[in-house]
């Protein structure tokens, strides 16, 4: 079954119902519960990516602390509900063998894996090793759906080291953030992975350059950042006629694409309201 995702208005008395089927889930950290109850009541909860996560069979499989956060602080707040979650998606062993999210979803890793790792900046987590939910990345795919087509319609065949996850991170989201470069960008894309040098734009094959100088003997997380960043750089269709790519504060301009995601999301989480308004 697909998962339904909605923008709704979670008042405390449907916070403690869900509540009630929370049967299986970690345990609470008390300190996160307050702070988030403390967000609300002050008026600084926004809606965001982050939300509710229900079985099919009505349990609770994510987000019991910001529900319990809705019922410390008395605040009814919006958030994203998703309903209809397969419940294997929240577990980690299926019959000895480790899950992936790729299996899950039952997306290629052309889709996953960039759609995972800005799932991960968006939350502020580690690029590697920290397991996010299934169904944030689902989100991150719906929220960039139109830019991930575009980019598999463009040129979908792997190129070894210049269509890493990374690399397609910052190019979906540049596409998304860009509605009036789209076709420049899809231009540079095919150019890009067929490495048709004479098609390059200058930024692109400025990326050409750098990204064979990125460290190979750093951190699988380390590597992935400097390719978002420099991704994100090369294909700013504001800035491609430069001819060489220098990062002076790389966590810059993480923050930078973490917040450009965060917009996106917000605003797609405003149409998903405005359609149920309507």
């Amino acid at each position: 079954m697909r998962m339904t995702p909605d923008a709704i208005m979670v008042t405390p008395e449907m916070a403690k119902s869900w509540l009630q089927h929370n049967g299986g889930n970690r345990s609470l950290r008390p300190t996160h519960v307050k702070d988030l109850a403390a967000k609300m009541q002050a008026g600084r909860w926004r809606l965001t990516h982050q939300g509710i996560a229900i079985s099919a069979t009505g349990r609770l499989l994510d987000g019991q602390h910001r529900l319990e956060a809705v019922v410390q602080s008395g605040c009814t707040v919006p958030m994203m509900v998703f309903t209809g979650c397969d419940e294997e998606m929240f577990g980690v062993l299926d019959k000895g063998i480790i899950r992936t999210i790729r299996d899950d979803l039952k997306e290629t890793g052309r889709v996953v894996d960039p759609c995972s790792l800005l799932a991960r900046l968006a939350q502020g987590v580690s690029l590697s090793g920290t397991r996010v939910d299934s169904c944030d990345v689902d989100l991150v795919i719906d929220i960039l759906r139109p830019s991930i087509d575009a980019m598999l319609a463009t040129a979908s065949s792997n190129a070894r080291g210049r269509t890493a996850s990374g690399i397609r991170a910052g190019w979906i989201l540049r596409h998304a953030t860009s509605p009036l470069r789209q076709d420049y960008l899809c231009e540079q894309w095919r150019a890009w992975v067929h490495l048709d040098t004479a098609a390059m734009a200058p930024g692109t094959s400025a990326l050409l350059r750098r990204i064979e100088s990125v460290s190979k003997g750093g951190t699988r997380s380390s590597v992935q950042a400097e390719h978002i960043a420099i991704s994100w750089i090369a294909f700013d269709p504001s800035r491609r006629a430069f001819t060489k790519i220098v990062i002076k504060d790389i966590d810059g301009i993480l923050d930078e694409v973490r917040e450009r995601y965060l917009s996106v999301a917000a605003s797609f989480a405003s149409q998903i309201a405005n359609r149920k308004a309507a």
